[in-house]
């Protein structure tokens, strides 16, 4: 077995080095790079061009993933863990595929951790294993004297992130004591900075978010403290950023008709008064775990949400489920649970093959992803979208590709394009197979 590590920037700039160092154990290590020349590489790495990296690399132990636009060629690998280390500040972040790649990301990987509090937060709330690339003194504001120190300390995001990676080369399914760990020393360091500087908007939101992850019973003052200083700082739409996350809470600690007002008082929109009578007909009906599960997901917590349907084997809790299966990205997920059963409405066979073919498509099957892709445009055009989407990807990956060449070249003399691989292969590589596809099937249909 081998281990990949698909980058962002040239290994010289590589920031999780140090905490990487630790797979030097492990068997094979391997930097996907462009520039395969191996000076500058410790002797526990390689360097490995995509194109070879796809024809060595079958189902290796790990892929580390530090930039979205790789998640089709670490997919396609089928590794056993998947690793997502997100920096910020990325050239790509602006692009249209971004969000959309990032949301693949999250939703293959068995740990995602990002370097922005805001991002890490956010996908805590959408699934089991999340960790923030920060360290925690830096993030509270928790000056140390570290004067008499010969040497800094590393930060405690490398000793969780060490751990972490530990857990899912042991077989683990999530390193779940190194994520709560964190979650605990973060939160530790938000009560202190809170004791400091008093009540506050920011720091009392962040605490009571770490609180609702943590289950703890302080969660619901501090988030009405956050939002009373939203209020005086003349915040317009603290109801809905603020207030409306009290819903959630109160639903965790079961008291879900407290829960339901508190959704109700933060319903000004056209949109949210809809899923606030929604969410009172499940309730009137008798439906409270259904009810309980839409409030959780109307609130962005899918993780919850997901745990209490797991609960309900009703039709109506597998829809629900589906939808935030779908909306998370894991689309397998959805894909397993869409039996032929389930194929009813006139759509639901088209909306299969499309799901069919974009896992395909992820999964390093182009060709018969594609397939399924083109099916489904035979039952609807705008299905089309959908391979312009394969497109924009192989386009994405491409210049991404070609920057980190443009990088790697800068440490060094020049070389030829051709050296260690063609700039963007396989890209140019899978938009010549979607357009021979696309034009057998108008072969066909003519």
């Amino acid at each position: 077995m081998a281990i990949a590590i698909f980058p962002h920037v040239p290994w010289s700039r590589f920031p999780y080095a140090r905490a990487l160092a630790a797979l030097r154990n492990r068997r094979a290590v391997y930097y996907v790079t462009e520039d395969t020349r191996t000076e500058g590489y410790p002797d526990w790495l390689a360097p490995l061009n995509p194109e070879e990296a796809r024809a060595r690399l079958k189902r290796p132990e790990l892929a580390v993933v530090t930039h979205p636009y790789w998640i089709g060629d670490a997919a396609a690998l089928r590794a056993e863990r998947l690793l997502v280390l997100l920096p910020e500040g990325i050239p790509e972040e602006g692009e249209a595929r971004w969000r959309d790649r990032l949301r693949q990301c999250a939703a293959l990987a068995d740990l995602f951790a990002a370097e922005s509090e805001a991002l890490y937060l956010e996908q805590s709330l959408k699934k089991e294993a999340a960790l923030l690339l920060r360290d925690s003194r830096e993030l509270a504001g928790i000056g140390e004297d570290r004067s008499n120190q010969a040497t800094d300390p590393p930060p405690d995001w490398e000793t969780f992130l060490e751990r972490a990676i530990a857990s899912l080369l042991a077989g683990e399914s999530a390193p779940i004591k190194a994520v709560t760990e964190q979650r605990q020393l973060l939160a530790h360091g938000y009560e202190d900075l809170r004791q400091r500087i008093g009540p506050h908007e920011t720091v009392s939101f962040l605490l009571a978010v770490y609180d609702y992850l943590l289950m703890r019973p302080e969660a619901p003052s501090l988030l009405l403290e956050a939002f009373l200083h939203a209020v005086r700082l003349g915040r317009a739409d603290s109801l809905q950023t603020h207030y409306r996350f009290l819903s959630a809470i109160l639903a965790r600690q079961g008291s879900f008709p407290e829960a339901l007002d508190a959704y109700g008082v933060s319903a000004l929109a056209e949109e949210d008064r809809l899923r606030y009578e929604e969410l009172c007909r499940l309730a009137e009906a008798g439906l409270a775990t259904l009810a309980q599960a839409q409030l959780l997901r109307y609130n962005d917590d899918w993780n919850g949400a997901l745990a209490l349907l797991a609960e309900d084997a009703s039709p109506a809790a597998a829809a629900i489920r589906l939808r935030i299966l779908l909306d998370a990205g894991r689309w397998e997920e959805a894909l397993s649970i869409l039996t032929p059963e389930r194929l009813i409405q006139p759509g639901d066979r088209r909306d299969y093959l499309v799901l069919r073919g974009r896992v395909g498509v992820l999964r390093g099957d182009r060709h018969g992803g594609i397939g399924d892709l083109l099916a489904a445009v035979e039952m609807d055009r705008d299905a089309l979208a959908y391979i312009q989407e394969i497109r924009a990807g192989d386009e994405a990956l491409s210049r991404l590709r070609s920057r980190l060449r443009t990088e790697s070249e800068g440490r060094g003399s020049s070389r030829s394009t051709t050296e260690g691989g063609t700039t963007g292969g396989s890209s140019a590589e899978g938009a010549e197979e979607i357009r021979e596809q696309a034009d057998c099937h108008d072969a066909g249909s003519q």
